[in-house]
């Protein structure tokens, strides 16, 4: 593969890039303020014009014949006695929506744990919450589409992928990852909220993204030795 087929299929690769990423601008643009308005809009309605109450049960069934496991009726007993008894605890816990094991049957072949009934109210204020962290989520997601829109750009555009300019948007979109190593919990506490009258998130710090910034700048590094060489090759032709 010659030089000139090379870039072009870089430019290429840019191009498809560059259109993707408009599109998911938009995309996330639109998302970003419907959200906005709706958590926004949440603020001016009385906090108590609803509220939802949550009820739910689970059943948890114990199937020794999907292992190919041949339990005898003791075994079965032994099992409930011990659900029943409170020998054995557990449960589900799904946000504010809590429920213990409870009670334990043999059906048939198999053992049936039901749960308590677990419930959760569901207030205006906590739909505003976690809209606000979905914007917080959104907003992230704009910026770091933003610099990858123009990091696909400057390839498409270059006339070799060791130009400064494409170094220097593909350093900037490492940059704009790094929010996310800290708020990539995010979208997790949005839904722990969703049943939480208080707003909480507990910040982490993500090493997945932080390796990923890591290797974009080590690539960059390399880029600019290679462009450095390609200037010392030119100087000498």
């Amino acid at each position: 593969m010659n030089k000139n087929k090379a870039i072009a299929k870089i430019n290429k690769y840019g191009k498809y890039g560059s259109i993707i990423t408009v599109v998911m601008i938009v995309i996330v643009s639109i998302l970003t303020l419907v959200t906005l308005v709706a958590a926004v809009g949440t603020k001016f309605i009385p906090d108590d014009l609803f509220k939802i109450n949550l009820g739910t049960q689970a059943e948890v069934i114990i199937n020794p014949s999907a292992i190919d496991s041949d339990v005898d009726a003791a075994t079965f007993d032994q099992i409930t006695y011990a659900i029943n008894s409170g020998k054995v605890q557990g449960g589900l816990n799904l946000g504010a929506v809590s429920m213990e094991l409870n009670t334990a049957e043999v059906v048939g072949d198999v053992v049936v744990c039901k749960t308590t009934e677990g419930t959760g109210e569901l207030h205006l204020t906590n739909v505003g919450n976690v809209l606000l962290l979905v914007v917080v989520s959104l907003l992230l997601t704009l910026i770091s589409t933003i610099f990858g829109f123009k990091f696909c750009k400057s390839i498409e555009k270059c006339e070799s992928p060791f130009e400064d300019n494409v170094i220097k948007k593909m350093r900037y979109m490492a940059f704009s990852l790094l929010p996310w190593a800290v708020f990539s919990s995010i979208p997790k506490y949005a839904v722990n909220n969703l049943f939480n009258n208080n707003l909480k998130v507990n910040l982490t710090l993500d090493m997945n993204i932080i390796l990923i910034v890591l290797v974009i700048l080590a690539l960059t590094v390399v880029f600019k030795y290679g462009a450095i060489l390609q200037q010392e090759s030119d100087e000498t032709l």
